[in-house]
């Protein structure tokens, strides 16, 4: 294995040696839109969870993603270390990026590195990854998860070109690991295995027909026996199944979904996360189909098929669940538009008749390269705001915290005496510089679940969850009691005013907000 394994290693190892510049603009671009995280101690949703219970294994084995539980074990990180887990989590990041790139640069028929600049910065610095690393409970296991679809998609190519049948094992248990561990990457493996067909050196239409079936046959085992090891170890997992709204939901709802979707990702219906940039790469792909429709009329259907499957990936997941993925499960898109960038920006494209003109296609060749580096800036804009929105959320809840803790504390309440209700809400106040809440980012403990049934009882367990990130255990009421303070809330006034902490029986009650 390791002899299988030492030409890629070799390969890679001899790609950053020879393109310096571009891991030092890897590290510096990751560094800027993540690095903040490395030194950060902010808590979100679901990671006090990791901080309460260290070696906690979550819902992971229950929705299937047990190749999470194996990374942790082999990189001992069960244990929850924000600091280890997110430096762990931009190292990786940093493999992952440079990894793709060694695979593209491996198979191109024209070496330029480049456009693989535009690549990195393309990619990395899309909204949606803020949404995904705000997890910090498996920020670093989802990296290498797609460090695994990287480093298969160089192993199948290795293969391809004269590699043994062991490389092509080899990926496939790297991929049954990655789905294993964040089924979105399924549709990543489609994204960027098409992507690196379209730039494959070979156009003969029978022998690329083959080259396909080798980049689609492993990835259709290692999905099939990842569902198998899904179905016999975790038969009750119905976390993807539950998504999918065909048959449960009206036609009309599941088109609407679909059509919403659609939108979002051309940047019609405007959100924080998507803009107009996939509009215009398809505008841009459509002109240069036309300045070059004689020679694209000959190309080969298994390179049209690529490029159709790149630019609809995003869209996949939404057209088999007819509901739209939650926003930080969507980061094919950043690797369809950093692909597609990627190629335009190239030595590869053809300008037409503009070919004619050295002048003028260098300079369409220069304004899609600041048209890339633009939008990476205007996503590196949108992403730092969301940090700072979420650092806010979090000063603002720990700030919350202590005042209740010392008006607790002045009252002589004991926590050991008492169960705690916690009655109504409270969003944070977050500045105007800050983005309004969306999803998780800027979604304050105060605030959390209030409105799940039972109410206010799944609201109080996230105060007593984010209490024992702080170091205090409390005991949360039964469902039963949240009623009883339910109804002594109501003659109480909310907080922050005096006797909006109150006892009634052997209940503490905290009231956020009027009932």
């Amino acid at each position: 294995m390791e002899k299988e394994e030492t030409g890629m290693i070799k390969g890679f190892a001899k790609f950053c040696s020879e393109r310096r510049n571009l891991v030092i603009f890897s590290l510096v671009v990751t560094a800027l839109v993540y690095g903040c995280r490395i030194f950060s101690q902010s808590v979100t949703l679901d990671t006090d969870y990791m901080i309460n219970m260290p070696g906690y294994m979550y819902n992971w084995l229950d929705i299937g993603r047990y190749g999470l539980i194996v990374t942790e074990k082999i990189f001992g990180v069960r244990w929850y270390n924000p600091y280890v887990n997110s430096a762990f989590a931009y190292v990786t990041i940093n493999l992952f990026l440079l990894v793709f790139c060694y695979v593209f640069e491996f198979i191109s028929e024209k070496k330029n590195s480049n456009n693989y600049y535009v690549f990195c910065a393309v990619v990395i610095t899309h909204p949606v990854w803020m949404n995904q690393w705000i997890f910090k409970l498996q920020n670093f296991q989802v990296a290498f998860s797609i460090l695994l679809v990287a480093v298969a998609l160089g192993l199948i190519f290795r293969w391809i070109e004269g590699g043994s049948v062991l490389r092509m094992f080899l990926a496939v248990m790297f991929m049954i690991w990655s789905f294993g561990s964040y089924q979105m990457n399924v549709i990543l493996y489609i994204t960027v295995g098409a992507a690196a067909l379209f730039l494959y050196r070979e156009r003969d239409f029978k022998r690329l027909f083959f080259v396909c079936l080798k980049v689609v046959i492993p990835f259709v085992c290692a999905f099939v026996l990842n569902q198998i090891v899904v179905k016999l170890f975790f038969s009750s997992n119905t976390y993807l199944t539950d998504q999918i709204m065909w048959g449960k939901a009206p036609i009309s709802d599941c088109v609407n979904n679909i059509i919403t979707h659609f939108k979002q990702i051309f940047g019609i219906d405007q959100l924080l996360f998507f803009d107009y940039t996939y509009s215009i790469l398809c505008l841009i792909l459509i002109a240069v189909v036309l300045m070059n429709w004689k020679k694209a009329i000959h190309t080969c259907v298994w390179k049209w098929l690529a490029v159709f499957f790149v630019m609809f990936s995003p869209f996949m997941m939404t057209i088999a669940t007819a509901a739209i993925p939650v926003y930080r499960s969507q980061y094919s898109l950043p690797f369809c538009c950093g692909c597609v960038l990627m190629y335009l920006t190239s030595r590869n494209v053809r300008m037409g008749f503009f070919e004619k003109l050295p002048q003028v296609k260098t300079g369409i060749r220069i304004a899609l390269t600041v048209f890339a580096f633009w939008v990476a800036m205007n996503q590196t804009n949108t992403t730092l705001r969301l940090w700072y929105t979420d650092d806010v959320r979090y000063e603002q809840d720990v700030a919350t915290y202590n005042e209740i803790m010392g008006r607790i504390h002045e009252l002589g309440y004991s926590l050991n005496d008492y169960h705690v209700a916690v009655i109504g809400r409270k969003a944070a106040t977050l500045n105007k510089s800050c983005y309004p809440t969306i999803d998780v980012i800027g979604w304050s403990y105060f605030d959390m679940f209030v409105d799940t049934e039972p109410q206010y009882f799944y609201s109080t367990g996230k105060f007593r969850d984010f209490a024992g990130t702080r170091g205090v255990e409390l005991q949360i009421a039964s469902v039963e009691e949240i009623q009883v303070a339910k109804a002594h809330a109501a003659s109480m006034p909310s907080w922050p005013a005096e006797g909006s902490i109150d006892v009634v029986d052997n209940l503490l009650v905290i009231k956020l907000s009027d009932v």
